[in-house]
């Protein structure tokens, strides 16, 4: 019955305002449960933890084993040449990481190339059948006259220079190159050593480095490792 001042209400409308309300709570708890703990799963379980991934590295050393001397070179490096010609026998390992530019370590047997002329010297003596090595130079074209220059068989402008009392031919004509060779008091580019098993050779040592940030004191790392067999 109507009454005035009094709103009309039907008792019928309040179920269905009961059932809305539990729809939208339901549908609530699904968004919930479907889509924010869905998302809990993705993340990574102790994520405040850090993530550790172990890489391994390569060789820390190459072994060279030949039959008249042997020696370590530090990393990883292959054999890329050989000369066995009338005039020199020689090898010629490479450095293989490739974060580098090309480094590589020469040996020559017996025969040695005495005009062959490089930037720095390194001087070297017999330590038993092992090397003992100096001081490394600078540049030589910064101690070296030219009034003693010549061109060598590799057509480059070689000089007479000394350092440490050792006499040694400088590439005065490629001064910017990187490249360190031994010499010592044996003679220009030649070491004498003896070994137990092989006897008496004659030994001369190239390293060339073409990186920009060159580490000429690779040489003597390897030199402090060679014996005479």
């Amino acid at each position: 019955m109507y009454k005035h001042g009094k709103p009309i209400y039907s008792p019928a409308r309040r179920p269905f305002f009961i059932g809305v309300m539990l729809v939208l709570i339901a549908a609530l708890a699904g968004l919930y449960f479907g889509i924010i703990r869905t998302g809990d799963k993705n993340q990574i379980s102790g994520s405040n933890k850090p993530l550790v991934s172990v890489i391994k590295s390569g060789p820390s050393s190459t072994t060279v084993d030949e039959p008249d001397f042997a020696f370590t070179l530090p990393g990883k490096w292959k054999l890329s040449a050989q000369n066995w010609d009338a005039r020199y026998v020689s090898w010629q390992w490479q450095f293989t990481d490739k974060r580098y530019a090309g480094r590589f370590f020469e040996v020559y047997l017996d025969t040695i190339p005495t005009d062959y002329a490089y930037n720095y010297l390194l001087p070297v003596s017999a330590d038993g059948n092992g090397v003992k090595v100096g001081q490394l130079s600078g540049n030589c074209a910064n101690f070296t006259t030219t009034a003693q220059t010549k061109v060598n068989s590799a057509g480059t402008v070689a000089a007479v220079s000394k350092w440490q009392g050792v006499t040694f031919p400088c590439d005065y004509g490629r001064q910017s190159l990187q490249v360190v060779g031994t010499s010592s008091l044996d003679g220009i580019n030649s070491l004498t050593l003896t070994g137990e098993a092989k006897g008496t050779h004659k030994y001369f040592f190239i390293y060339r480095d073409n990186d920009i940030n060159p580490d000429l004191g690779v040489i003597s790392d390897i030199l402090g490792s060679f014996r005479a067999k």
